[in-house]
């Protein structure tokens, strides 16, 4: 739940309430695809002498990092809210933000931000569904930790991969992001197939598939699973979305 930027330093960022910041994940709202928030007012369980009360809020992002909708409401003590992003908007694609504020906390040990703990269920017209949990926080200016994550490349005729990159920069100063993150793709033994360097904006998000990539992934890769692997100071714990030829799919992150 807690980032590593020291309170105080983003005063002003709309973003920033009282210790709060936004937790991210990836979202898409349209006739055929369908994305639903999962959020509890747990604040009310970790402090059982007081009655917690929070508003909970999300944010939708397009990809191009330009901020869609905002919906809020409040959330007395064990109160539940089932966000569909259809209530903020019909046509929708890129990143979520998704941030609980408690009326009550106690003194904190530590001056670093709190994210928020929720699910996303994800559901097509054909009645296929899958759910994931949240990924990272907010990050700002100070944040130098370089995310590095792989995931495994299936090789089967019956799969598609594709990856899901947000920026997740929310500082004030926008000249302040790094925009840059790369991709590689490797083989089973560990060998360089592809390497690019691309970039994002701040808050914006991209899916690509592998096959995009790296054409002939599925013969360089030669029937072996190989591994993708996404780097970047300030882009969010990567996502993979999987299609099956049967129509079903699967997103998790890396």
């Amino acid at each position: 739940m807690s980032g590593g930027v020291q309170f105080g330093e983003s005063d002003m960022n709309p973003y920033v309430i009282d210790r709060t910041v936004p937790t991210l994940i990836w979202g898409r709202e349209d006739s055929q695809f369908h994305t639903r928030i999962s959020l509890f007012n747990y604040y009310s369980l970790l402090f059982p002498d007081q009655s917690v009360h929070v508003t909970a809020h999300v944010y939708l992002f397009g990809e191009d990092g330009q901020e869609r909708g905002h919906a809020q409401r409040p959330l007395n003590p064990l109160q539940q809210w089932q966000c569909d992003l259809a209530e903020i908007s019909k046509e929708f694609q890129g990143s979520v933000g998704v941030q609980l504020v408690p009326d009550y906390l106690p003194p904190l040990k530590h001056d670093r931000f709190l994210g928020t703990l929720f699910f996303a269920t994800y559901w097509d017209a054909e009645g296929h569904c899958d759910f994931t949990h949240e990924t990272d926080r907010m990050r700002f200016d100070q944040d130098s930790r370089v995310q590095y994550e792989p995931a495994t490349i299936p090789t089967s005729e019956n799969l598609e991969l594709s990856i899901v990159v947000q920026n997740s920069f929310f500082g004030e100063d926008e000249a302040n992001c790094d925009r840059s993150w790369d991709v590689e793709i490797r083989d089973a033994a560990g060998q360089q197939l592809l390497h690019k360097s691309l970039t994002l904006a701040p808050r914006a998000s991209v899916v690509i598939p592998v096959g995009e990539l790296l054409p002939d992934y599925r013969r360089q890769l030669g029937g072996r699973a190989g591994s993708v692997h996404v780097r970047g100071r300030h882009i969010n714990q990567p996502l993979t979305l999987v299609r099956h030829r049967s129509g079903d799919f699967n997103i998790h992150h890396f």
